[in-house]
């Protein structure tokens, strides 16, 4: 129950706000000036904190005391779960799951600091401006309502005190009871002024505290940069501590495409000396026959050509299938050497190798052989071992129809063009195969040491049971103890790097980078004996062979009896001409420092530091130059053997003292 007290004190201020709305009574303004700018400061400082506090709140993820409960609902939290599970699965042996592994471990990491900045910022930041608009805004707000009620008590009181004063000047009045009544409501009216003093201090004491409390309100603008600047460092701390190890996972990574890498790079991830698809191919050609008409030179499907490129790509390799199909090795070896950022003998060779091709051919190979000693360590290794390979292919032209030129043109654009070219340049690429075909003819005078190519048995897929590739799995992951199929190699690392090709189901055994062992230089060439001068004939000079690499077309065999001995192809030709001449002796050359980052595994220990063999001083007597006739054919087609050199020098006898006794036939005999 209110008091009658009140009540008449409520009714008299809602009367009093009744008379003022309708203007029957004045307002009293117990604020100053200086008072209502605090106010009103106050006011824009509340309605600040609160859209603030409203906006930052809707920034958080969530709210609440229980932490495990608000980690699980972050974003960063669900994906980093997510990534983890799928690096499970995919196994961590895999570079992508070790990737997803490292992924959602970094993001469960940004999870748990984004939940402690929030934490952070709801303590340091909300919590205080909460207080500001729970606890300083209302007793403000208290103090104003107090006022306001004093404020029309002592209008109200003012109102009938001098509605009392009136009354004791109207005439016929009880003038003794109107003046008792007006000084009590005088009294009134007093205390009611006094009390509205008082409040209207009150609410001044409480503006000017929080006005002047404006400096910490805003240094929680500083907490909540503060609160931010330790969670993004928190974050990237996490993030360079995770991207070197992604970055390091990739580069590290043996599984990755060949084609289009840089030499050095491939062998870095692999840890081999020979590039992986030059190794495989070259072996399996030597394995898959060289006799094989026209290798290097007739295309490959281009479809499965482009299907093994892949498979080289994905590290699934399964030659079998190509077994037959000798030309699609060979068309993929050549796309890989094509596809080389920088060729073969690199950019910085090809002035030096296009100027040799200008000097004469004493020179020529002198200046050869020194530009291939500039080549880095891993480019000369890798272009002795395809030189060696196609040496070895050239041997057999009688049958596959690759002679050296024939082998050069078609290799020797893919080893070697300038920088910026893109694509085969027609002007240059004769001079580039012609060059190619010195290398391959004078192979053993370049590359005197020999090259071990080794067998496919590396490479071989065998298959296992559930249990052995469980237990291959494990000794890859620990690489403990050297591998029991290949007792006699030892486990160092540095060169001997495991390669495993996965086909399906099928697992590879391990692979060891083929060893090159030096061998002693080749000896010199011996000089060639002077042959006798004789008469020629157009005849017999129209067999002779001018050109070093002109191809025999026909016949490619002599029929010859039983107890004949078959020549070969240059001793089924006269010997009528000085033979392409010795390699020139090489300059001294001192081998170019390499850097410091090549392992110590890669010596030049095979490349030869003995000086070239010198030219024969009394070269052979030369040709005399005929013209071709139709009726004697192309040069180098047949001609006889060079052991029936008296039978020749029986039948130019015979010839000159009677023409027309009989001619030469197609097997040199009469």
């Amino acid at each position: 129950m209110l008091k009658k007290e009140n009540l008449r004190k409520n009714f008299l201020r809602v009367k009093q706000i009744a008379d003022q709305n309708l203007g029957r009574a004045e307002k009293s303004e117990v604020l100053s000036e200086d008072l209502q700018t605090v106010e009103k400061r106050v006011e824009l400082v509340k309605t600040v904190c609160q859209s603030t506090s409203k906006k930052i709140a809707g920034c958080l993820q969530g709210q609440g005391t229980d932490y495990e409960k608000r980690l699980r609902k972050l974003p960063e939290n669900t994906l980093g779960l997510g990534m983890i599970e799928s690096g499970t699965l995919l196994g961590t042996d895999s570079v992508m799951g070790t990737m997803f592994q490292t992924c959602g471990e970094c993001q469960t990491t940004l999870a748990k600091e984004l939940l402690q900045f929030e934490v952070d910022v709801e303590q340091n930041v909300l919590a205080p401006l909460q207080e500001i608009l729970d606890v300083e805004i209302p007793a403000i707000t208290k103090c104003k309502k107090q006022l306001s009620k004093l404020t029309l008590d002592m209008d109200s009181c003012k109102g009938r005190w001098n509605q009392a004063v009136k009354q004791t000047q109207v005439h016929g009045a009880n003038m003794a009871a109107v003046s008792a009544k007006a000084d009590q409501l005088k009294e009134e009216y007093e205390e009611s002024c006094n009390k509205m003093y008082q409040a209207r201090d009150n609410l001044a004491t409480e503006m000017f505290n929080f006005v002047a409390k404006e400096a910490e309100h805003s240094s929680k603008l500083i907490a909540i940069l503060e609160a931010q600047r330790a969670y993004h460092k928190k974050a990237l701390e996490a993030l360079e501590q995770a991207i070197p190890k992604l970055n390091e996972a990739l580069e590290c990574n043996p599984l990755k495409p060949v084609y289009g890498v840089p030499l050095e790079e491939h062998l870095r991830v692999t840890g081999r000396d020979i590039a992986l698809v030059l190794e495989v191919c070259v072996i399996f050609l030597i394995e898959g026959g060289l006799d094989e008409e026209g290798l290097f030179r007739i295309a490959g499907m281009a479809s499965k050509v482009k299907k093994l490129r892949n498979a080289f790509d994905a590290n699934v390799i399964d030659m079998e299938e190509y077994a037959q199909d000798l030309h699609t090795v060979a068309g993929a070896l050549k796309q890989y050497l094509r596809e080389l950022p920088e060729p073969l003998l690199t950019t910085q060779l090809y002035p030096d190798i296009i100027q040799a091709a200008k000097l004469p051919q004493d020179q020529r190979l002198q200046q050869l052989w020194s530009a291939v000693r500039k080549l880095p360590e891993q480019n000369y290794n890798n272009f002795r071992y395809l030189i060696k390979f196609l040496a070895k292919l050239a041997e057999k032209s009688d049958e596959n129809k690759m002679t050296p030129s024939n082998i050069a043109i078609v290799i020797g654009p893919n080893l070697l063009w300038s920088e910026g070219d893109n694509g085969p340049n027609m002007v240059t690429s004769g001079t580039i195969s012609n060059m190619i075909e010195l290398f391959i003819t004078h192979c053993d005078w370049f590359f005197p040491e020999e090259v071990e190519f080794g067998t496919m048995a590396s490479f071989m897929v065998n298959k296992r049971s559930s249990s052995d590739l469980s237990e291959l799995d494990q000794s890859m992951t620990s690489q403990e103890g050297p591998d029991s199929n290949t007792p006699d190699v030892p486990t160092t690392p540095p060169n001997q790097v495991e390669h495993r090709i996965i086909n399906d189901s099928e697992y590879a055994e391990v692979s060891k980078v083929q060893k090159r062992i030096p061998r002693k230089p080749a000896p010199p060439p011996p000089d060639r004996p002077n042959l006798p001068e004789r008469p020629y004939s157009i005849a017999v000079t129209a067999q002779a062979r001018t050109p070093a690499a002109q191809s025999q077309t026909w016949p490619r065999q002599m029929e010859t009896s039983p107890g004949d001995t078959v020549p070969n192809q240059e001793q089924t030709r006269p010997k009528t001409h000085p033979e392409k001449p010795p390699p020139p002796e090489k300059p001294p050359h001192n081998p170019p420092q390499r850097s410091a980052t090549i392992s110590e595994r890669h010596s030049h220990a095979d490349r030869p530091t003995v000086p070239p063999p010198e030219r024969p001083k009394v070269p052979p007597p030369a040709v005399p130059n005929h013209q071709r006739s139709a009726s004697t054919g192309t040069p180098g087609q047949f001609g006889p053997p060079v052991s029936n050199l008296p039978e020749i020098d029986q039948v130019f006898t015979t010839i000159q003292e009677n023409p027309s006794s009989g001619c030469l036939n197609k097997t040199g005999t009469l």
